[in-house]
């Protein structure tokens, strides 16, 4: 959805045809880069260039956050701000995570503030990981600590291509 109210659009990249390096991003986040589509690719270490590829599409004054571990050797353009991200660990990384009572509630720590009592509005584990990269590149953009809290316990789900919107025995809407 775009809003008038912000200059940004945020998309998922797909690295599967390579039309990610077609991309010139602001902030580029890579979440993981476990070798997917040798179809294309034909080795991990052609998969693993493409990446490398993406990171230098980032603009100048840009960011790029990438997910602690990953085999992603970085190429960026000087200028580029670089940041790590981990459930534990990394410039931007979670503290104190509480998992109970179907609820997951965790310390946000970024190399700027500490935000406590983060509650996720889905309480899967992965989340914990998604919710920080979502975070930092938020918080990049400018939201407040208070809109971040919000955003995040708020946030029901991606809408996938096959969810039913109207599921009757004369209607189907997916």
């Amino acid at each position: 959805i775009l809003s008038d109210k912000s200059p940004y659009v945020v998309i998922e990249a797909d690295e599967y045809d390579r039309s990610f390096l077609h991309l010139e991003p602001y902030i580029a986040t890579i979440t993981s880069a476990d070798p997917d589509h040798l179809d294309i690719y034909g080795n991990k270490e052609n998969y693993l260039e493409a990446f490398a590829q993406f990171t230098e599409k980032i603009r100048p004054d840009g960011y790029l956050i990438i997910h602690e571990g990953l085999e992603v050797t970085p190429r960026t353009q000087e200028g580029v701000k670089c940041f790590v991200y981990g459930r534990e660990s990394g410039d931007f990384h979670a503290e104190n995570i509480r998992i109970g009572s179907g609820r997951i509630i965790f310390d946000y720590i970024s190399p700027w503030q500490r935000i406590n009592d983060v509650e996720l509005g889905v309480p899967v584990s992965i989340n914990i990981d998604n919710g920080i990269a979502s975070m930092a590149m938020a918080e990049i953009c400018g939201v407040s600590a208070e809109e971040l809290k919000e955003g995040m316990r708020s946030f029901a789900g991606a809408d996938r291509r096959f969810d039913f919107h109207i599921k009757e025995n004369d209607l189907v809407l997916l």
